[in-house]
């Protein structure tokens, strides 16, 4: 007999070992996944809660995790999101139908939950039919080791009194001065102070941190790319360039949509750049998230004389955009309405690409061109 139910703080050790028996088949060298994740896979109740496992006589033979997270988008949008991880079915159960059955339990419970979206890594080919399709961007450059030419000029490594920027070791002081430049990042997870370090303290992440008489400033390498970052202008510039790039660096950054003075700095050593889709990316409600949206979309929109209507297939959901208000549609008669399976919307909202099948109607509509894609980014270290 099997049944899905919520997991406990007991069953952390069955989950790790579950863990490493689905994935250590084809990986055999895989690393635990408590030294993965030390911030998501903890050994207590509220980490626990967020599992949904299939036992099946007294095993757990499949699961998920929900990762409940705050991301911050240009500065100025707040979204509720939910991080999928953690995804597993051992191998002598698989094609039971097992994870399709906990895919529908989570969807519905994120959608209970109000969440805006929600984020994933995996086979798309698998979670597309769910809903989750790869879309927003994330911009990617190389590092070189002076600025370009032309760049504004710099004083960043001149300052007599900066010592050598040093690597976190772990103390929880400097932790804090490092979730205190964070949270000053446009694009960010909103982090609690108990979760910042264990976040740090990823497999494959190491932080550096300078402290000059102008400020202080850190950033955090994963597996080499510059992933996040934080602290004072000059602060930063100095630690870039006098210990980071060396000979050269990767960097992942946000959209450039309300990025900040740090994103600058980049740009300006910036040799080599190209973009990818930030993950696989599943929209709840089109209203919610559109009404999220509003700062960003009533600024582009202004002026904008539209009256349309987007339709989730799905759902059967119809938002009605006029300028720069967008609500609950009530009557669509007469009115253009753009009609898309939930995959596609994750596309015309968020980009790189539009969705095939797009009309040149749609495709050159004014409110397309205008007001979307708008910006959106899943930092590296919130990947789940």
């Amino acid at each position: 007999m099997n049944l899905i139910r919520a997991g406990r703080a007991e069953d952390y050790q069955e989950v790790l070992q579950a863990l490493l028996q689905a994935f250590g088949a084809d990986n055999p060298g895989i690393q635990a996944f408590d030294e993965l994740y030390p911030d998501i896979l903890r050994p207590d109740a509220e980490c626990l809660s967020g599992f949904r496992f299939v036992e099946y006589d007294g095993a757990l033979v499949a699961g998920i995790q929900i990762v409940p997270q705050t991301l911050v988008v240009g500065g100025e949008v707040t979204l509720k999101t939910g991080g999928i991880g953690q995804v597993f079915c051992l191998p002598a159960y698989r094609g039971a139908g097992f994870m399709s059955s906990l895919l529908k339990e989570v969807i519905s419970e994120m959608e209970s939950r109000g969440y805006h979206l929600s984020f994933l890594n995996g086979d798309r080919r698998r979670y597309r039919n769910y809903g989750w399709e790869l879309a927003g961007f994330s911009r990617r450059l190389s590092l070189a080791t002076r600025p370009f030419e032309g760049s504004p000029s710099s004083t960043a490594a001149d300052s007599s009194s900066s010592q050598p920027p040093i690597r976190w070791t772990g103390d929880n002081e400097t932790a804090r001065r490092i979730g205190r430049a964070q949270a000053l990042q446009p694009y960010r997870e909103s982090r609690g102070p108990v979760l910042f370090p264990a976040v740090l303290r990823r497999a494959g992440v190491q932080v550096w941190v300078h402290q000059d008489d102008q400020g202080f400033a850190y950033g955090a390498l994963n597996n080499g790319i510059l992933v996040e970052y934080g602290g004072h202008q000059h602060t930063f510039e100095a630690l870039l360039i006098g210990h980071l790039v060396k000979g050269g660096l990767r960097v992942e950054l946000p959209p450039s949509d309300g990025s900040g003075p740090l994103e600058a700095v980049l740009e300006r050593y910036a040799e080599y750049y190209d973009a990818s889709p930030t993950g696989q990316v599943r929209v709840f409600s089109l209203l919610t998230l559109l009404q999220a949206y509003a700062p960003i979309i009533s600024r582009r929109s202004v002026g904008g004389r539209w009256d349309v209507v987007f339709h989730l297939l799905e759902s059967g959901e119809r938002v009605r955009l006029q300028g720069q208000t967008s609500t609950l549609a009530g009557s669509t008669t007469g009115l253009p309405e753009l009609a898309l399976p939930r995959a596609a919307w994750a596309r015309v909202l968020f980009g790189p690409f539009a969705p095939e099948g797009l009309s040149p109607e749609w495709a050159n509509h004014e409110l397309l061109r205008r007001v979307f894609p708008l910006p959106m980014f899943w930092p590296r270290l919130s990947h789940v």
